[in-house]
């Protein structure tokens, strides 16, 4: 038996090695073909592959594969399809490595597997699960998608999609496979079809190798895909799995899109923001349950572009690489880069990602280091920024979703910038936040650079233009948005600031204070800046400084293209400084009014409102100021008047119309109330500058002034006087004076009033400053007392000399009721009197002086009079009394006319070198002497008069009057005085005088009679005396001859009618008499022996001796 078993065994390797060499010599022609074979393979795959079909095409046994010995198994045309019956998978060529000796012995064991040129899907539904070639979902590439991918499918049995998926999750072949070393799939055509991006991929070339070893499952591959957004994409992997299930693999790949890689690997998800291709390399590990354990990258990005929200920024290029801890949820990146046309930023960080049960992201806790931060971001900054360092830690939280960021910090050298803040975004997609930020102590320009260009442009642009230095100490931010709209704040301390608030006048120095920016949108509230000034000082060209604290300046709505700047001026200094300041442009007030600052002194407590838009070139038009200042220890000169003002305190107010300056002063040391007005711009024909003047002057303040009324008044008078100059100088002036308080004595006039009685004087006018050189015109002379009243106007050049006079009307109680004309020409002055009334003898020395007023050797003038009454004396006065008035060549002549009842008179008078001489002529002297209350009962005759004017300490009058052909009649005197003589014949009738001829002088009251004769046909008297007009007293004496005709007729007689009779106007027969005592009924004394007596011894009877004789 045992014989048996050893020949059939040697028979039987007999027979194999037969077979064996048979095979040997078939293979070595060619592939053997196995025909039904291919069938019998096809049926066994399709019942392996449930709700699947296998068809092959074609088999054959080949000798060796690669040029190495061996069998090989060939498959043609091998064609996978689903359930319904599409194809899933399709291999031309599919090469089966075989053992000879399992083969021999009836056993079908490949050891390699490699498929050429083959077709496949690869499927990722939109769980997130994978499924390949036909079967349903697997377990373990459905785990790798991660928990939402988790999915259970029916792993295939066999086949070639059954061993890939067997090898994949790491089970140890069976059967046929049991020694299957490698599956190798080559140049394989795939198709991804990923369902939750909604795109499907074609390789033009994916090689696969998986090596089973006895440590685990090797696999390596590579693919080429065109459709990327970027062009072509190459993928290349390798990993390893160990018998337990554990596995680690890496990936390499170029080209690919962050937007691609993130909807692949939810740890990335957010580079989707990322629009750039992208190479690097990514690890990952899985356990045996196929649970992601670790997870890492390393990328880098090429040039293209990152999306902010609806914000794209160019990039240039970045890297990055970090670590994910799926245990804890802990990303670690360890470095990362970006850069782009608008700045770099490099640094690290790690972030922690807390889960919910069902794997979903609850919230990410998140800390970042940057090492460097550039930002070349016009929106952003004016300048290119580069950041020293920078930390933010933040929390996010995703249902509903809300961001915190608990502290932010970026360093630019000195600089440090802190900030926190929380963002949340509801159900409907309505963000709401807030955020607060602090910049620590910073150089003035470094902030204004940090300063967003879009953010409060006009105050940010106003701050580059105009802040040349300075320090923030220190600035705070807080912002909230809310559905409505955003609010925001920003507060910010400042030192050491240099800035222009109104160029180009010089700039504040020393600038300290805070300033805030505001903007509440949901009430509707625009952007606002405001700045506050706690120190600060303008200097002027000149020297000195005037202090600012406490100016503000408030821009109410910042984001106007023309918004108006409102500053709040404050300032403290010299008021020369001041107006120093204001006299430079743009504004230049002080120099409009022609004043020099510096002749200003005083200090000045200013306060001032200046409206401005925020322009770089700005006009006075487009500039409002409104200033109001309280100066005090002023002392000035104001522009045009030889006078120094000074004051203790006065209030001063101006803008870019007009200026004012009111308050108590003292001109040249008197007080008064002073108010001045300047306008800068008047209009046509009006004034530009305004004053008003008001308070109380004595006589003798008055004289120091160069009004000198002494003796003529004393005491003290309040007055006003209100000022308003025009363009070229002319000034109007309107002065009110009340003299209630002066005593003025009017002597000339011989009136007076006394202190306390009320009066007051108006005088306006105007000063003309253009031609005449300050001629005065005044068009208002208003004189008010109790007893007193002027009005009238005059003009005087500007030399102070009088050029006209027109009094419209001077009235003086009841004496004075006239109206004066005067005007100055080339060759004097011309004048002219008129009026109802003149009392020459009421007025006193006035009327005796007025024609002869300065003297002959005065300037020349010419004067005509038309009164309509001239009252010489108490009785007498001259009815439309006409005349003239001559003054030329050191000799003044005057001559009047008028009517005395019915009597016509004329008087006449010279003054020149020889002295003064008048002359009076009446036609009706009876008429004349009874109006003048010098006797009464004349009739007729005619006047003329005689004299010389000694002009002394009182008028003095000499010379001789003569009456032609008057006769008298009812004299009582002289009827009395003809009684007492017994002529009862010549009392009866007239009397008629052929001739009265009177010497006399009159001085004051008084007239002294010569040695006056007075003859006619009845009679002849001789008389001599004196007579006290203002007593109304007689002392006369004198001699009268009866039957003067016959009488008289010796005294024509040479040598003897002078003996015999006493002289002309007396006769043979003569009587002796004397008036003495009241004129209006004398005492009468008639010496009857006297008519025995020759003339020339009849003196000796007379009773009262020699009267004076007449000069």
């Amino acid at each position: 038996m045992a014989r048996f078993c050893a020949r059939a065994v040697a028979l039987s390797a007999a027979l194999a090695l037969a077979a064996a060499a048979a095979l040997a010599w078939r293979l070595s022609l060619g592939p053997a073909p196995l025909g039904p074979a291919g069938a019998m393979i096809a049926a066994a795959a399709s019942s392996a592959l449930p709700g699947g079909s296998v068809e092959i095409g074609g088999v054959s046994l080949t000798a060796g594969e690669d040029g190495r010995p061996g069998l090989a198994l060939r498959l043609e045309d091998v064609t996978v399809r689903d359930v319904d019956g599409r194809p899933v998978f399709s291999a031309p060529e599919t090469v089966l490595k075989l053992r000879p000796l399992p083969l021999l012995i009836g056993r079908f064991r490949p050891t390699d597997v490699v498929i050429r040129n083959a077709s496949a899907r690869l499927t990722r539904a939109e769980s997130g699960a994978f499924s390949f070639g036909v079967g349903g979902e697997t377990d373990a590439t459905a785990r790798l998608a991660g928990p939402d991918g988790a999915g259970e499918g029916a792993a295939a049995e066999e086949g070639v999609a059954a061993l890939v998926s067997r090898l994949g999750e790491g089970e140890a072949p069976s059967g046929p496979l049991a020694v299957l070393e490698s599956v190798v799939l080559e140049r394989l055509a795939l198709t991804y079809d990923d369902r939750s991006s909604g795109r499907i991929w074609t390789a033009e070339r994916a090689d696969l190798r998986l090596v089973n070893g006895p440590d685990g499952l090797r696999a390596t591959g590579s693919i080429v895909l065109p459709q990327g957004r970027y062009g072509t994409v190459a993928l290349r992997a390798e990993g390893a799995r160990e018998a337990g299930g554990a596995a680690a693999f890496s990936v390499s790949f170029s080209g690919v899109a962050p937007a691609d890689l993130a909807a692949q690997i939810p740890a990335v998800a957010g580079m989707e923001a990322l629009e750039a291709p992208l190479q690097g390399r990514a690890r990952v590990a899985i356990d045996g349950a196929g649970l992601l354990t670790a997870f890492s990258i390393d990328v880098r990005a090429s040039s293209g572009a990152l999306r902010l929200g609806p914000r794209t920024v160019e990039l240039h290029g970045g890297a990055a690489a970090f670590a994910f801890d799926p245990a804890t949820g802990r990303f670690d990146l360890t470095r990362f880069r970006l850069a782009g046309p608008e700045g770099e930023a490099s640094g690290s960080g790690a972030a922690v990602v807390a889960r919910a049960a069902d794997g979903a992201a609850r919230s990410v806790v998140a800390e970042l280091e940057l090492d460097a931060l550039a930002v070349d971001a016009p929106e952003a900054f004016a300048t290119p920024q580069r950041f020293d360092a920078g930390r933010v830690s933040l929390r996010a939280r995703f249902d509903p979703l809300r961001i915190e960021v608990a502290e932010a910090n970026l360093a630019q050298g000195a600089l440090s910038l802190s900030a926190s803040g929380e963002a949340a975004r509801d159900g409907e997609g309505v963000w709401t936040g807030a955020a607060t930020a602090r910049l620590g102590p910073v150089d003035a320009g470094q902030a204004l650079a940090l300063w967003p260009p879009d953010a409060a442009p006009g105050a940010r642009v106003w701050l580059m233009e105009n802040l040349e230095a300075g320090v923030i100490d220190r600035a705070d931010f807080a912002a909230r948005v809310t559905p409505d709209g955003p609010q925001l704040a920003l507060t910010f301390a400042f030192s050491e600031a240099v800035a222009h608030f109104l160029r180009p006048m010089p700039p504040i120095t020393g600038a300290a204070g805070w300033a805030a920016l505001e903007w509440d949108a949901p009430r509707g509230t625009p952007a606002s800046f405001g700045l506050t000034l706690d120190a600060g000082e303008v200097f002027a060209p000149g020297g000195g400084a005037v202090a600012l604290a406490g100016s503000t300046m408030t821009l109410p709505d910042v984001d106007h293209p023309l918004a108006q700047t409102e500053i709040d001026m404050r300032g403290v200094g010299p008021i020369a400084v001041a107006l120093e300041l204001i006299d430079g442009e743009p504004l230049a007030l002080p120099r409009r009014i022609g004043l020099d600052p510096r002749s200003v002194s005083g200090d000045a407590q200013a306060r001032g409102r200046i409206d401005l838009p925020l322009l770089k070139d700005l006009t006075l038009e487009q500039v409002a100021v409104a200033v109001s200042a309280a100066l005090t220890d002023v002392s000035a000169s104001p522009p045009g008047l030889d006078v120094r003002v000074t004051s203790d305190a006065l209030a001063l107010r101006a803008d870019t119309e007009e200026l004012s300056l009111e308050g108590a002063a003292r001109i040249d040391g008197l007080a008064a109330q002073v108010s001045v007005r300047e306008v800068f711009a008047p209009g046509p024909g009006a004034p530009s500058t305004f004053l008003s003047l008001s308070g109380g002057l004595s006589s003798d303040q008055l004289a120091r002034l160069g009004l000198d009324l002494a003796p003529y008044a004393s005491g003290r008078a309040r007055g006003s006087a209100k000022l308003e100059r025009f363009a070229g100088g002319a000034t109007d002036f309107d002065a009110r004076l009340d003299l209630a308080g002066m005593a003025i004595d009017g002597a000339p006039l011989d009136w007076r009033k006394a202190e306390g009685e009320d009066a007051s004087l108006r005088l306006s006018g105007r000063i003309d400053g253009t031609a005449g050189g300050g001629a005065v015109a005044l068009s208002a002379i208003a004189l008010d007392t109790r007893d007193l009243s002027v009005r009238g106007r005059a003009r005087l050049g500007g030399d102070g000399a009088l050029r006209s006079l027109d009094l419209s009307r001077v009235r003086l109680d009841d004496r004075l009721d006239a109206t004066l004309a005067l005007t100055r020409a080339a060759d004097g002055f011309r004048a002219t009197v008129g009026g109802r009334l003149i009392d020459l003898a009421a007025l006193g020395d006035a009327a005796a002086e007025g024609g002869g007023s300065g003297g002959p050797s005065g300037p020349p003038v010419t004067a005509e009079l038309a009164v309509e009454r001239l009252q010489i004396t108490g009785p007498l006065a001259l009815t439309d009394a006409r005349g003239d008035y001559r003054r030329a060549g050191g000799v003044a002549t005057a001559s009047i006319s008028g009517r005395v009842g019915a009597a016509s008179v004329t008087a006449q008078s010279r003054q020149g070198p020889d002295g003064e001489t008048v002359r009076l002529e009446a036609d009706d002297a009876g008429e004349l002497l009874r109006a003048a209350g010098l006797f009464g009962d004349g009739v007729g005759g005619r006047l003329a008069a005689d004299a010389r004017v000694e002009r002394g300490a009182r008028l003095r009058l000499a010379g001789e009057a003569s009456i032609v052909g008057m006769a008298i009649s009812d004299d009582p005197a002289l009827e009395e005085m003809l009684a007492r003589a017994d002529l009862e014949a010549a009392r009866r009738g007239s009397l008629r005088f052929d001739l009265i001829r009177a010497p006399f002088v009159l001085e004051g009251d008084r007239v002294t009679l010569g040695e006056t004769v007075a003859y006619g046909p009845d009679i002849g008297v001789t008389i001599k005396g004196a007579y006290d007009i203002g007593a109304d007293d007689l002392d006369l004496d004198g001699v009268f001859s009866p039957a003067f005709a016959l009488n008289g007729a010796l005294s024509r007689v040479p040598l003897l009618g002078d003996l015999l009779t006493g002289g002309e106007g007396r006769g043979l027969i003569a009587f002796n008499f004397s008036l003495s005592g009241d004129a209006a009924d004398p005492e009468i004394s008639v010496n009857p022996l006297s008519v025995l007596t020759p003339g020339v011894l009849r003196r000796i009877f007379a009773l009262e001796g020699e009267a004076p004789a007449a000069e």
